[in-house]
């Protein structure tokens, strides 16, 4: 603006630090009277001791003028004892959020923006601190800020702190940008992404700072699209508060690179709620959870139907709970690239999922299985890395079907390594099992399923890996080719002789199939197979020609052989050609 041609009435020059700041009309104090001036004229518009009648008289000026504008407030406490209002089209700016602020002193908002319909844009709020009406939290205070149908609006660099209602609420706006605030000691939500009139979309929150605050969530989003939640930092210490929470149909929400500190007892780093309708399109990408150290789930899914998630490349780091929690129907969901360091509970804990993938992720310090999975049809686990957890490594059961469990690899748990129950139409191949404290691979009631080119070993100097491979329950047409089980402390293999239908082949650790040239041998003599179990294949041919060679016994450790000339006789003794097969 340009600097006025007189000084304005009741104001000292020196009051203003830059007479070149584009205002629309000033408002400062002189002693317990509010006085707001023409910034371009330096005429006094308003004077009174009520601070609302004063911004009120500047706000509907603005208003009736019809061209946005700026009021500017100077530094000093503003006490409000009714709401303010404004138009989204006209911008609020304090001389600094430490010195500007405005003390909510009312039941109701301290301002209301708003414009009927989508007719004004552009407007914000910058550089003030909001205080709520009792720093003991017992006041009644209805919130600070609420924008209804703005578009483009902004808030920057405000404090908003001990307010018992909502910080800011936002109801069906367009393009809100939220930055650069600080929202502390507040009772009520922080920020609340809501549906009361009709959904919001497009809301941007980046380098926001939520601390020590006591409601429910930081930042409730409900039946919103398109959000983005960027570089923003929450800690509550000693308050009972949850980072954000996502509802009743939100859809496509950016979550990246916050940080997520010690929040509160029973509360959750992010909880999606489809309780009321679905929600879709979520995807939680480069944040940082750590310190929770009372109950609460980093990410929980509680109650309806979730889909198309995407966790990716986040560090959980000495969680006290589980990392992520669900156990509702949820569908085509990923996780890829996390980091679990130091879990109490278990890492991924899910059920009723219906297109999963769980790849390249890394657990480490996991007190309960790093991956626990049920009634999850189909999915991949693939890549993966679990070393020194103390819980199991993966573990799929309750009719899981139509899963792919490949290159995965576990390194000195205690737990089994990969537990697989009551599950049909999967393939596990490629991973490995080294130097547990429990079985490498425990497997009970599979059929139609494919075991191929697994190891379970230990090869330190003393063993601590019980069996390499166990199958328990019933377990039928299988194919079970090409592990390696060696160095385990009791069975290499167990329970997988007899299955009916199976094939196994080519296994190392345990005697599957074997044959060769027996030396020469009597009609009635024995041959020993060398199998663990009772071969359900043999064939036997004789090294003399014109005589009939049989197996007439199959045993569990040998086999009876009869060698007849065709009157029927004993046969010469001879050398037999063999083989056997479990």
């Amino acid at each position: 603006m340009r600097r006025p041609l007189r000084k304005p009435h009741g104001l000292k020059m020196e009051d203003i630090d830059n007479w070149e700041e584009t205002a629309s009309y000033i408002i400062h104090q002189d002693g317990a009277i509010n006085i707001a001036i023409d910034g371009d004229t330096g005429k006094e518009l308003s004077r009174n001791t009520d601070f609302a009648t004063v911004f009120n008289a500047a706000s509907a000026a603005l208003a009736t003028a019809g061209a946005g504008g700026l009021i500017f407030i100077k530094k000093g406490t503003y006490t409000i004892s009714t709401g303010l209002t404004a138009l989204s089209s006209i911008n609020i700016r304090g001389e600094s959020r430490k010195g500007t602020i405005l003390f909510n002193d009312t039941a109701g908002y301290a301002l209301t923006v708003s414009v009927p319909g989508y007719k004004d844009w552009g407007g914000g709020i910058y550089d003030l601190q909001f205080l709520g009406d009792d720093e003991a939290e017992t006041g009644d205070d209805g919130g600070q800020v609420t924008v209804i149908s703005a578009q483009h609006y902004s808030i920057h660099n405000c404090l908003f702190w001990f307010s018992n209602g909502t910080a800011v609420n936002l109801d069906e706006c367009y393009l809100t940008d939220i930055r650069d605030c600080y929202f502390r000691i507040n009772t009520g939500t922080c920020i609340d992404i809501n549906d009361e009139t009709n959904s919001c979309t497009g809301t941007i929150i980046e380098h926001c700072q939520f601390g020590n605050n006591n409601s429910d969530y930081c930042i409730e989003i409900k039946d919103s699209d398109s959000n983005w939640i960027l570089e923003n930092w929450f800690e509550t210490s000693t308050k009972d508060c949850g980072g954000i929470r996502i509802t009743d149909g939100s859809q496509y929400t950016h979550i990246t690179r916050n940080r997520f500190h010690a929040l509160g007892d029973a509360k959750h780093g992010i909880q999606i709620d489809g309780t009321d309708a679905l929600v879709t399109d979520t995807r939680i990408e480069c944040n940082t959870m750590s310190g929770f150290t009372t109950t609460g789930n980093c990410i929980d899914i509680t109650g309806g139907e979730t889909r198309r998630m995407h966790i990716i490349n986040n560090t959980f780091r000495t969680i006290n709970d589980n990392v992520f929690e669900s156990n509702q129907d949820c569908a085509d969901m990923i996780f890829r690239g996390n980091r679990f360091d130091e879990v109490t509970g278990r890492g991924i804990n899910n059920s009723n999922f219906n297109g999963l993938i769980i790849s390249d992720n890394f657990f480490y310090h996991v007190g309960g299985y790093c991956v626990y999975c049920s009634y999850a049809r189909p999915c991949t686990i693939t890549g993966n890395v679990s070393k020194e957890c103390t819980g199991g490594g993966f573990r799929l059961s309750s009719l899981t079907r139509g899963c792919v469990v490949a290159n995965n690899a576990v390194y000195d748990n205690t737990g089994i390594a990969y537990e697989i129950q009551d599950s049909s139409y999967y393939i596990l191949s490629g991973n490995v099992a080294l130097n547990g404290n429990a079985d490498g691979f425990q497997l009970n009631d599979h059929t139609y399923c494919n075991i191929i080119g697994n190891i379970s070993s230990d090869d330190q100097g003393t063993p601590t890996q019980t069996k390499g491979f166990e199958f328990t329950g019933t377990n039928s047409n299988n194919i079970i080719i090409g592990n390696r089980a060696e160095g385990n402390t009791a069975n290499e293999f167990q329970g997988h002789t007899g299955q009916v239908g199976t094939i196994l082949q080519y296994n190392i650790g345990e005697v599957t199939e074997n044959g060769g040239t027996s030396a020469v041998i009597a009609d009635g003599a024995t041959i020993a197979h060398g199998l663990t179990g009772t071969p359900t294949q043999v064939s036997a041919v004789g090294s003399v020609a014109g005589e009939i060679v049989q197996v007439t016994a199959i045993g569990a450790a040998n086999l009876t052989i009869a060698i007849k000339n065709n009157a029927g006789a004993a046969g010469t003794n001879q050398a037999i050609y063999w083989r056997a097969w479990l």
